[in-house]
């Protein structure tokens, strides 16, 4: 696939200039060495954004910045001011062909005890819903990470889905996700509750579960409350979100912002909306999010996991969650999956939930 320059889009006010050559060469993309910030805007326009980074507190004002963070919110400087930024649209070229990894899957025992835990919660009244994932583990190099990072913005998209990626020296994460948290432009926040999974093929089942209804119903209610006392809030009818292999329940929010200037407080945004139900844990206090990381850790999760990525520009914000992909860190790659536990879920059903996701992350990236 070629990258090639595009005119600048209204609200997005970057300079053209082309991202890769027509060869497809890995060093178009990310050099070795190079920090680097790839974004999908939506639309097939994608953002890079090259190091060294500047980190700061908040998004300065007047110009680009990118947002990485971990799950747990704790990073004091989680705003990036690239060095420098171009701005590109996918072409139809061809891939880089596959990432032959010999995956060490997930193992049952840990998970099981992990769902025993919550469950038992969920029914004593304690837990509404709580997020646990598994991982698959992989042997990794900085030449597979530069051939992912080349890889990454010139796959056959499914429709509904995102791509980004962060690569800081030995470290980092992609992947393709098919969750806004939220996207603020001209006093207009839009974001989406999206929980409820099913293979395709069993899409019927999304309409006609009455745990999987529950669950999806759950991210609503909690979602129309955090967003409640922000402005008028219109909230569409639930749908299916089709992506290949499965299916989720999809309901989408629109809120005309009371205070224009929302669009300037990215942070904030962030904290009120991370982590919802979809990805998270319910009801959500600082015990049970203590409880949620805990979980994650003993099953091993990566930090960046289901975290918010964003990437905000002059009137503009756009924050993804960070799901769908492979994160890394030296001579390892981890691939996380997450499933949502409520009142009726199975044991054998979570399990086959976690592989199909992982299933679709190598399916969709190649690996």
């Amino acid at each position: 696939m070629r990258m090639s320059p595009a005119a600048p889009t209204t609200g997005l006010p970057i300079a053209a200039t082309p991202l890769a050559s027509s060869t497809g060469a890995v060093s178009d993309v990310a050099r070795a060495g190079e920090d680097v910030v790839l974004f999908d805007l939506g639309g097939g326009r994608l953002v890079r954004g090259v190091g060294p980074f500047q980190r700061a507190a908040t998004a300065p004002k007047g110009g680009w910045a990118f947002y990485v963070n971990d799950f747990a919110l704790s990073e004091g400087k989680p705003w990036l001011v690239p060095h420098s930024v171009d701005f590109a649209c996918e072409g139809g070229v061809g891939e880089l062909g596959n990432l032959a990894l010999p995956w060490v899957e997930p193992t049952a025992e840990e998970f099981t005890v992990v769902f025993q835990e919550i469950m038992s919660q969920v029914a004593a009244g304690t837990l509404r819903k709580a997020v646990p994932a598994v991982v698959a583990r992989a042997p990794w190099s900085e030449q597979l990470a530069q051939r992912f990072l080349a890889s990454l913005p010139r796959r056959a998209a499914d429709a509904g889905t995102y791509s980004y990626a962060f690569r800081q020296g030995d470290t980092g994460f992609g992947g393709r996700t098919p969750e806004v948290l939220l996207r603020v432009e001209n006093g207009i926040l839009k974001t989406m509750a999206l929980a409820g999974t099913a293979p395709t093929a069993e899409a019927h089942k999304l309409l006609e579960n009455p745990k999987l209804l529950r669950e999806h119903d759950l991210v609503v209610e909690v979602m129309r409350e955090r967003l409640a006392a922000l402005g008028e809030l219109k909230i569409e009818a639930r749908r299916l979100l089709s992506l290949g292999l499965m299916t989720h329940l999809c309901t989408r929010f629109e809120l005309v912002l009371d205070d224009p200037r929302w669009a300037e407080r990215g942070e904030e945004l962030i904290r009120l909306l991370h982590p919802t139900p979809a990805l998270g844990i319910a009801p959500r206090t600082a015990e049970t999010l203590a409880l949620l990381q805990g979980y994650r850790h003993r099953l091993g999760v990566p930090d960046h996991f289901g975290a918010p990525v964003a990437v905000a520009w002059p009137g503009g914000l756009l924050v993804l969650v960070a799901i769908r992909g492979l994160f890394w860190q030296g001579n390892e790659v981890l691939l996380p999956a997450g499933g949502g536990l409520v009142l009726g879920s199975q044991l054998a059903d979570e399990w086959a939930e976690l592989e199909l996701k992982r299933n679709w992350v190598r399916r969709a990236l190649g690996v």
